[in-house]
């Protein structure tokens, strides 16, 4: 078993041992959010909708978009994108003043298009084309910030493995940060 495998296990194992403790420092049931990350095989946005039914665990739909063009390097155009949609769980520890720390887990559907254009060595240009789809599944680490009344910073490293360009390329690696607001805190005057 993988050292990061153990590492993700024992903190979700924290955070729901952490449900009892869970009294004054909820999550609102629902919430909205915006990412800027590599969600897939480049930098794009991801929109987010999170349903939490204990303070400790949400589940969430996403939909991102990443994309990469004009790269050019020794006569070589290449681009690549993909279009993913998923959902995933997020399990938390009790806050600690204004922060929280715990895991999520995400799959994904990814519709990736990677394609160049290059010189052929006879004058003329050779152009090359892949399509995929694949299940793409994410883990890794949350950390949740509160910076006003209903916002929270959120930032998520993590891993991309199982399917896809996103986890054969750079890595594997994963990263998302964003704005997550609860949009009934301004209609409301109860805290966060």
């Amino acid at each position: 078993m993988r050292r990061g495998s153990v590492t993700l296990s024992l903190l979700c194992a924290f955070c729901l041992s952490a449900f009892a403790q869970q009294t004054q420092n909820s999550i609102p049931f629902f919430r909205f959010g915006a990412f800027e990350g590599r969600p897939g095989v480049a930098i794009g946005p991801t929109f987010y909708t999170e349903v939490n039914p204990a303070s400790w665990m949400g589940a969430y739909a996403l939909v991102g978009d990443s994309k990469i063009s004009g790269y050019k390097t020794q006569g070589v155009d290449a681009h690549a994108k993909d279009l993913s949609a998923g959902m995933g769980f997020v399990v938390r520890a009790p806050q600690i003043k204004r922060m929280r720390f715990g895991g999520f887990f995400q799959t994904q559907y990814a519709d990736t298009d990677v394609g160049a254009s290059f010189p052929n060595g006879s004058g003329g240009i050779a152009t090359y084309r892949q399509s995929s789809h694949a299940c793409l599944m994410s883990a890794g680490m949350h950390f949740e910030v509160r910076t006003v009344h209903g916002v929270s910073l959120v930032i998520r490293p993590g891993r991309d493995f199982i399917g896809g360009l996103a986890a054969s390329q750079g890595g594997g690696f994963y990263f998302a940060a964003g704005l997550v607001v609860n949009p009934f805190s301004f209609i409301s005057k109860k805290k966060f």
